[in-house]
């Protein structure tokens, strides 16, 4: 294993360790950072991302639609659920978009490719 899922899963590990201290039945539980709470993998996470200033994140926002170029997602409107008016609704355009819904929402609605990097 390396790269970032490398990272995270030492990060896991270092997360019980300052907590609960080396001895610790919760450190040895983590497995090597393999086995997790979820409120756990939650903040090492964001702590990640936030460390890379060039991406944002949105939380908590609702497709609403989505235009694209033969294969390509070229752009993506959502809602903003705790909004109405002319401030529910945002487009995004971008080179790359990441669908980290849960049931990858946006493949069923696109022709667009779902696996390539």
């Amino acid at each position: 294993m390396g790269g970032l899922a490398d990272e995270f899963f030492l990060r896991i590990v270092r997360h019980y360790r300052d907590k609960f201290g080396d001895d610790s039945p919760q450190l040895k539980a983590c497995r090597n950072g393999y086995t997790f709470e979820p409120h756990v993998a939650e903040a090492v996470f964001i702590t990640m991302l936030a460390e890379q200033p060039r991406m944002k994140i949105f939380h908590r926002l609702r497709y609403r639609s989505l235009t694209t170029e033969g294969t390509r997602v070229t752009s993506l409107t959502v809602e903003d659920p705790t909004k109405s008016g002319d401030g529910a609704g945002r487009t995004f355009t971008a080179k790359v978009f990441i669908d980290a819904t849960t049931a990858a929402s946006w493949k069923s609605r696109a022709a667009a490719r779902t696996d390539a990097w």
